[in-house]
């Protein structure tokens, strides 16, 4: 069949595989070939990233240290946001309910902040 722009024949191509057989089997060597990512694999992989010992066996952080701090950083945040509604009603802007016992709230979050850091420094 001539090619639409050249006019000239299609040249056919050299099947490197002559027959299904061979095709099939260059398939299943590729398969093989591939490494294949089973659910050990991925087990040791997610062990690995999770470990909490580096190479010399020195302890990483603690998750339970990491807890306390995250804790931390939210009473600091919730701390934060009652300080900013407060400057908001004495601005003269008017709040809604959940945002007044918010405000009420801050002695127990100033509380639970000073308890904290008082923890850490013993």
């Amino acid at each position: 069949m001539p090619r639409e722009f050249s006019g000239k024949a299609r040249g056919k191509r050299p099947d490197l595989r002559p027959n299904a057989k061979a095709r099939k089997k260059a398939a299943k060597k590729a398969v093989e070939a591939i490494e294949a990512v089973t659910y050990k694999t991925k087990k040791e992989l997610r062990a690995a990233k999770e470990k909490k010992f580096d190479d010399a066996g020195m302890k990483l952080k603690s998750t339970a240290q990491k807890k306390t701090e995250n804790w931390i950083r939210g009473l600091l945040k919730k701390q934060r946001q009652i300080l900013d509604l407060i400057a908001k009603q004495h601005a003269g802007e008017e709040l809604n309910e959940p945002q007044l016992l918010k405000i009420e709230s801050l002695p127990q979050v100033e509380e639970e902040i000073s308890s904290f850091e008082s923890g850490r420094k013993q």
